[in-house]
């Protein structure tokens, strides 16, 4: 049987059996409001964030461990951004050089703690967000969903070959669990 949590894995790590000594990068941003010393207004408005890069091992990723070696790796990268947001500030350029050359990475793109549905510019709320920035970088986005309290619309641009596959698969583990 097919389980939820493999499913999108799976899917990012398949046909790449030859690189399974290489590094995975999971990339992402965090906000750094919530990890600043002092006091921040509630009026204040900007883009604070930090970059994030996770790295693990393929093979390993690719076992029976693979999720606990993720949200390990992801994990230690989250402590070390709440001790100090802009501590590796410094790297994040050649960071993200070596991420986006790899073949195995992914990225955040969005945030489902950000209500963009609620957002209206004179025009009515938005029927439909979604974010085009993903198609070129190898990112799932993330929003809050218009209609479901709670809920998490996800985005996600395969090649038609890999998303072909992962429709498949993803449906075979809804139909195992339904």
């Amino acid at each position: 049987m097919l389980d939820p949590k493999s499913m999108v894995r799976e899917t990012f790590l398949m046909d790449l059996t030859s690189m399974e000594r290489d590094q995975n990068y999971f990339g992402f941003v965090a906000s750094g409001l919530t990890r600043l010393n002092h006091l921040v207004p509630s009026t204040y408005v900007s883009n604070y964030v930090g970059f994030g890069r996770a790295a693990a091992i393929r093979s390993e990723l690719l076992g029976d461990n693979g999720i606990v070696i993720a949200a390990r790796a992801i994990g230690n990268t989250v402590k070390k951004l709440d001790k100090a947001i802009f501590g590796g500030a410094k790297k994040w350029i050649s960071d993200c050089k070596v991420m986006f050359e790899s073949e195995l990475h992914v990225m955040v793109s969005g945030s489902p703690k950000v209500d963009l549905y609620e957002t209206d510019f004179g025009l009515g709320r938005p029927k439909k967000i979604e974010d085009i920035g993903i198609d070129g970088m190898k990112a799932i986005a993330l929003t809050q969903s218009r209609d479901v309290s709670g809920g998490i619309e996800v985005g996600l641009v395969l090649l038609k070959s890999q998303m072909d596959y992962f429709t498949t698969f993803f449906m075979e583990g809804l139909n195992a669990t339904l």
